[in-house]
């Protein structure tokens, strides 16, 4: 493992994941805001690790397995969430830990094959999609949570419209097609692997 700053701050994602389902979860307004934050604080982090790492060369192997890694299980925590608040149905949870899982034994296997996989364009593309997509969710559950008063627009009817649905299934389908692309690519690495 390489200490540099980039990784740290990717371990600082992973380390508030937690913090962010229970927070989010919590029968306690004041602990739901706090989830809220702790979110936007981590995917800052998301970001700021990136640039960190290219801006001064302190891209790593290591690094490149974490970043992602902190993105997934974040992802992850926000949607299982969604999930029982009846936001998403389970079956786009589903398809994203079974995605998440695939891509993460590839990137386990690549390391110990000595060919670290590259993050590619279509991953990073969902990645930000769906990280946009919490953003939005959440900040509807901020201001239903705070401003219950208002009556310009009605919050529940944004946050469980036809539009949240087709939304999150359009990124379902985009996590659908980076896997396929990553199993695609590294086909002959996983041959390799099984036999």
């Amino acid at each position: 493992m390489t200490i540099n700053l980039p990784n740290i701050i990717s371990s600082i994602r992973l380390l508030l994941a937690p913090i962010f389902f229970i927070s989010l979860n919590s029968e306690s307004k004041f602990l739901v805001n706090v989830g809220c934050v702790v979110y936007l604080i981590a995917a800052i982090t998301d970001t700021l690790d990136g640039w960190t790492a290219r801006r001064y060369g302190y891209v790593t192997r290591w690094g490149e397995f974490l970043d992602p890694l902190a993105d997934k299980v974040l992802t992850l925590f926000a949607f299982i969430s969604f999930v029982q608040m009846n936001i998403m149905p389970l079956w786009m949870f589903v398809v994203f830990l079974v995605r998440d899982i695939i891509s993460t034994t590839l990137r386990v296997i690549a390391v110990k094959e000595g060919s670290p996989i590259q993050t590619s364009v279509s991953a990073k593309v969902k990645t930000t999609v769906q990280m946009c997509f919490i953003a939005y969710i959440l900040f509807l559950i901020f201001l239903k949570n705070n401003f219950k008063t208002i009556d310009i627009i009605n919050i529940d009817s944004l946050i469980y419209s036809e539009f949240t649905f087709y939304a999150i299934f359009v990124i379902t389908l985009m996590a659908l097609y980076s896997v396929f692309g990553y199993l695609n690519k590294y086909k002959n690495l996983i041959f390799r692997k099984i036999l």
